[in-house]
C-alpha cells in the first residue's frame, strides 16, 4: 500500500513538471485497457506528445518508451482526484465507462473526454443506463453501438455526443495470429472464459464443469475475469488449491493474453465479449452456458429487446442448458468432430458485416478519427 501511494505521488510530481506538455491523455486501469488503447497510442505518438496514466503498476503501457510518450502510475485516490481537478488537457481517451462517478470526474476545463470501447458486447445491457452519458466524443466498435447510444439519448433526452465509426481492432490482433495456433493432437484443451457477477460460471457451475471435463481426459485452462479475482477470490483461490497438482489444468490470469485463445480447440463462456474475440478472430467454437443473463441495465428494453451477446449465441455459438452440463464432454466431442469450418466462415463473415466497423482497416480509420478531433 505504502510503495503504491509513494510511486502515486513520485510519478504525479513528475506528471506536473513534465516537460513534454501532451495534446492527448490517455487513461488505462490496466492491460485489459491497454489491450485496446494501444491501436491509437502507437500510431499517433509518431505525430503527437501523449501521456498515459494507468491505475495499475503492473499496466504494459509503462514499459513503452518514445520521445513523444510519458506514461505515469496514479493508483492513489487522492492523487487521481487531484489529477481530475486540475487536468488541462485538450483530450482524454479511454476505455472506462461511467464517466461522472467516484473520482471520475469532468472540471470545468474544456477537456474533450473521449470513449472507446473495450469489448463488442452492447452499450445498453452489458453497462448501467448512465455509463456514456457524460462522453463529449464515443468511437464506436460497430452499427450496434452507434445505433443503441443515439436510441439511448433520444429516449433519455441526453446531450447529443459526437459518435465515429471506428471499429474493434483487438478482434484483427486476434485474427493475425491464426498461423500461430497450436495443434492438440494427444489432448484437446478446452479453454473456461466466464464473464464476471452472481450470474457468471465462476459463480454457478465451474468447479462442475472443471471435474467433468477432466475426468473425460480434456485438459482446462481457466481464465478468469479480472474483476472476478476480486470479487470471488476466495473461490477462485480454493479452485487452484484443489487442481495445483493436476497437470490436466491450466490457471491464466493473465486476461488481456492471447496465449490461452491460441492454445485451445474450445472456449467455454456465459456472456462474456471473450466468445466472440475466440469464434470471430480465431473461427474456433464457443459454447455458450445458459446461465441468467447478465444484464446490468434492467432498463435496457426501452433501448432494443436485442443485443450483440444475444445474437452471437444463437447465430455463431452453441448454448447448453444448465440442467445438461453432464452431457458437457459429448458435445464438445460432437462440435471438434464436426466443425465445418467453410461454413462457419461464412456465418462470421456474415456477422462481421453486420456488426463490426472497418474490418482490417481499423487502425488507420482510428487515426483519421484522432486527427479530425484535432483539427
Amino acid at each position: 500500500m505504502l510503495k503504491k501511494l509513494f510511486k502515486s505521488f513520485l510519478d504525479y510530481k513528475r506528471y506536473l513538471n513534465n516537460s513534454i506538455k501532451s495534446e492527448i491523455i490517455f487513461f488505462s486501469e490496466g492491460n485489459q485497457h491497454w489491450t485496446h488503447l494501444k491501436f491509437l497510442i502507437m500510431p499517433l505518438i509518431n505525430e503527437y506528445k501523449v501521456s498515459y496514466i494507468t491505475l495499475n503498476m503492473n499496466d504494459l503501457g509503462l514499459q513503452l518508451k518514445h520521445k513523444n510518450y510519458s506514461s505515469f502510475f496514479f493508483g492513489n485516490l487522492l492523487i487521481l482526484n487531484l489529477f481530475f481537478q486540475n487536468n488541462n488537457s485538450k483530450y482524454l481517451i479511454t476505455s472506462l465507462p461511467d464517466l461522472g462517478k467516484l473520482y471520475f470526474r469532468k472540471n470545468k476545463n474544456d477537456c474533450k473526454f473521449i470513449y472507446i470501447f473495450h469489448s463488442l458486447a452492447s452499450s445498453h445491457t452489458q453497462y448501467l443506463k448512465d455509463s456514456f452519458d457524460n462522453f463529449d466524443i464515443i468511437l464506436c466498435a460497430g452499427p450496434h453501438h452507434f445505433n443503441e447510444i443515439r436510441k439511448s439519448e433520444d429516449f433519455y433526452n441526453n446531450k447529443k455526443k459526437i459518435l465515429y465509426k471506428y471499429g474493434y481492432p483487438r478482434l484483427e490482433e486476434i485474427s493475425k495470429l491464426k498461423c500461430k495456433m497450436k495443434f492438440n493432437i494427444n489432448k484437446q484443451h478446452i479453454l473456461i472464459a466466464p464473464s464476471w457477477g452472481e450470474n457468471s460460471i465462476t459463480n454457478i457451475c465451474l468447479e462442475e464443469i472443471i471435474e467433468n471435463l477432466i475426468l473425460n481426459n480434456y485438459t482446462v485452462i481457466f481464465r478468469p475475469h479480472n474483476m472476478s479475482l476480486i470479487e470471488n477470490k476466495k473461490k477462485i483461490r480454493n479452485l487452484q488449491k484443489k487442481f495445483s497438482n493436476n497437470d490436466a489444468f491450466i490457471y491464466d490470469n493473465s486476461n488481456s493474453s492471447v496465449e490461452s485463445l491460441l492454445k485451445a480447440d474450445l472456449m467455454i463462456a456465459d456472456w462474456g465479449s471473450t466468445g466472440s474475440d475466440f469464434s470471430l478472430g480465431l473461427e474456433k467454437p464457443v459454447i455458450y452456458i445458459d446461465t441468467p443473463t447478465k444484464i446490468r441495465n434492467k432498463e435496457y428494453k426501452n433501448i432494443s429487446n436485442t443485443a450483440f451477446e444475444f445474437e452471437i449465441r444463437e447465430q455463431i455459438g452453441t448454448i447448453l442448458n444448465l440442467n445438461k452440463l453432464s452431457n458437457l464432454p459429448s458435445l464438445i466431442s460432437q462440435i471438434l468432430k464436426n466443425h465445418d469450418k467453410d461454413n462457419f466462415l461464412e456465418k462470421k463473415n456474415k456477422f462481421l458485416n453486420n456488426y463490426v466497423y472497418n474490418y482490417l482497416n481499423s487502425e488507420t480509420e482510428g487515426m483519421k478519427i484522432i486527427k479530425q478531433i484535432m483539427r
